[in-house]
C-alpha cells in the first residue's frame, strides 16, 4: 500500500511537470560517494564497479536537466536493487546511498522545484505530497527489512518469531540513521 501512494503522488507530479532542479540531486550523489567511501568502500575492490556504475547512471540521470520524481523513484529502485546483494558490505554502502537519497527527497524545498503549468502553489503541493509518499515508501522499506531478516533467521534451530521480530525493531532503534526515518 506504501508503494502505491507514493506512485500515485509521484505520477501526479509528473503529471502536472513538476521536476526537481539538477543541483541539488548532484550534491546528493557526491554525498553519497563521500559517504560510502568514508563506510570503508576501498578504490578498485570488487565493490567498487557495482556502486561506480550506480553513480554513472546517477550522474547520467541527472546530467544538467531537471529530473521528475518518476527519475528519482526509477534512481530509488537501482540502489535497492543492491540491498539484495549476499554481500554484507555490499548491503551497507546500498543503505548508505537510499538513506542520503530519503533524506534529500524529505527535505526538497520550493526552490530546488521548477513548477509545471499549474503554478508554484500546485508544485509545492505536489511536491509536499510526493515528498510525503517518499517518507511513507522510505518507513515501510524499513519495516520490511526488519522482518525480511527475521525470516531468514528463522531457519536456525531454536528461532523464536516475536523474539527475533523484537530483537530487530530493537536493533532498528539504536541506529540513529534509520530511526529518525520514524521522527515527523
Amino acid at each position: 500500500a506504501a508503494r502505491e501512494i507514493s506512485a500515485a503522488a509521484y505520477k501526479a507530479a509528473d503529471a502536472e511537470g513538476v521536476m526537481v532542479q539538477p543541483e541539488p540531486l548532484a550534491n546528493m550523489v557526491t554525498r553519497m560517494n563521500y559517504k560510502v567511501k568514508d563506510a570503508g568502500l576501498i578504490e578498485g575492490s570488487a565493490l567498487t564497479q557495482p556502486i561506480e556504475a550506480l553513480f554513472q547512471s546517477y550522474d547520467k540521470t541527472i546530467g544538467t536537466a531537471p529530473v521528475s520524481f518518476g527519475g528519482l523513484e526509477q534512481m530509488r529502485r537501482q540502489a535497492s536493487m543492491l540491498t539484495q546483494s549476499p554481500d554484507a558490505s555490499m548491503r551497507r554502502y546500498a543503505n548508505i546511498i537510499l538513506n542520503e537519497m530519503d533524506d534529500q527527497i524529505a527535505t526538497l524545498s520550493p526552490r530546488q522545484v521548477i513548477a509545471g503549468p499549474g503554478g508554484l502553489d500546485r508544485a509545492v503541493a505536489l511536491t509536499r505530497s510526493a515528498r510525503d509518499g517518499w517518507r511513507i515508501q522510505a518507513k515501510a522499506q524499513t519495516l520490511e527489512d526488519v522482518l525480511d531478516t527475521t525470516n531468514l533467521k528463522m531457519s536456525s534451530p531454536g528461532a523464536n518469531e516475536s523474539q527475533l521480530i523484537r530483537s530487530q525493531l530493537i536493533s532498528l532503534a539504536g541506529n540513529k540513521a534509520k530511526f529518525n526515518k520514524f521522527n515527523p
